[in-house]
């Protein structure tokens, strides 16, 4: 087992995490930054290539990655110089995500993690991280436990539910919800709590994606452009790109750029108005959302090191898009590869598209071909272990 040193962007303090307690030991409202030695790759395939950068000690069987497109029609259609990283399924171009989305990466990773903390999981989730651990946790010897609200239920599916998770559904509730649930879950003595962009485990096997594109192009992009929940995904490919130049691999800090999906846009408003603070939202997004994977109410953006210190120091910039923007891009994207995209990842290209940006760019397309899965495989909505209300006692989960 590893016990990951952390440093601290506020008080500089290192410290070592204590199983899933990432916090700062002196308070500090902060995101911590996990140290590692020098780079080196290693002959493991898959994320695990860069496991002296991971906080684990062994990898699993697991070793699938993102793929690198460029394609020339595509780049016509976008008028910029954009190379796409896909996560999704599409075997013809040898894309084999089966959860379909970019989460199936940190899922694999936390798991790796817990397991090496002998720890069992819980997690709140509205779509795509739920279906990559109803999937991959046959990947470790431990229990998660996958609290999502009941509109989100139909959007999930998994080829082969595992054994070791526990979908519990709970009606009438919202994002915030169901992650209030799940922390209460944690209660439990054998049960924590993943800790979403928190958990260096996620965060940290998101950054593999900086350090498989310096190794494929030899450079860093000079964008990289994301539609965001949490802010993980965003956050985790500057911290990656942040070690390659600490490391000499590479002399350039690529800009972050992010995309919400109107009308649920609390960080690109508080973006354009240069504060730190959100605003607080009150009514439930999931039911005014397009993509409902992007309806975070607790980003990782006012917390220091987050999002909204991150765009200051890269210069970037937070767009919008709109539903009807979304299936558009989305529509012009399936005729030029023939490829159906989440919604997420449907705005993420609309605010590309409206983005006046020069020199390379790396687009994340977040999810996509889960109607090529549906199709190929057994894939289903997999029926709930438990059906809960709010205020229900959690004993009756086992």
């Amino acid at each position: 087992m590893v016990n990951p040193t952390l440093l601290c962007p506020i008080c500089e303090e290192k410290y070592q995490v204590t199983e899933f307690n990432f916090n700062c030991p002196e308070g500090c409202d902060s995101l911590p930054e996990t140290q590692y030695g020098k780079y080196k790759t290693t002959e493991h395939e898959g994320i695990w290539r860069y496991l002296p950068w991971l906080p684990v000690e062994k990898p699993n069987n697991y070793q699938k990655t993102p793929l690198f497109i460029e394609n020339r029609e595509f780049k016509k259609m976008v008028g910029k110089d954009v190379v796409i990283a896909f996560h999704g399924y599409h075997p013809e171009i040898g894309a084999d995500l089966d959860t379909c989305t970019f989460k199936e990466i940190e899922a694999v990773c936390s798991l790796r993690y817990a397991a090496e903390q002998n720890s069992n999981l819980a997690m709140a989730s509205v779509g795509n991280t739920a279906n990559a651990f109803l999937r991959q946790s046959y990947l470790e010897d431990i229990n998660t436990y996958i609290f999502v609200p009941e509109k989100t239920h139909e959007d999930l599916f998994a080829v082969e539910k595992s054994d070791n998770a526990k979908l519990i559904v709970i009606k009438d509730a919202s994002y915030s919800d169901a992650q209030d649930i799940a922390s209460r879950f944690c209660q439990r003595e054998d049960v924590s709590y993943d800790g979403g962009g928190k958990n260096i485990a996620r965060r940290d096997s998101l950054s593999t994606l900086a350090y498989q594109y310096q190794e494929k192009y030899n450079e860093m992009p000079d964008h990289y452009f994301q539609p965001i929940g949490s802010g993980t995904g965003a956050i985790a490919f500057y911290t990656g790109s942040k070690r390659l130049k600490q490391n000499k691999i590479t002399d350039k800090t690529p800009r972050i750029h992010i995309a919400q999906n109107t009308p649920f846009t609390p960080i690109v408003d508080a973006w354009n108005n240069q504060t730190r603070n959100l605003e607080p939202v009150d009514y439930n997004p999931l039911d005014r959302t397009y993509a409902k994977v992007l309806t975070n109410k607790n980003p990782l953006y006012s917390i220091n090191g987050g999002l909204y210190d991150i765009l200051n120091k890269t210069k970037g910039s937070a767009t919008t898009a709109t539903k009807k923007e979304a299936k558009k891009a989305g529509q012009k994207f399936k005729e030029i590869f023939n490829i159906d995209l989440y919604p997420a990842a449907e705005v993420g290209l609309a605010a590309l598209m409206k983005t006046d940006l020069q020199g390379k760019i790396l687009l994340n397309i977040t999810g996509a071909g889960r109607q090529k899965l549906r199709q190929e495989t057994n894939a289903e909505t997999p029926e709930p272990d438990y059906i809960i209300e709010k205020g229900d006692s959690l004993n009756v989960i086992k």
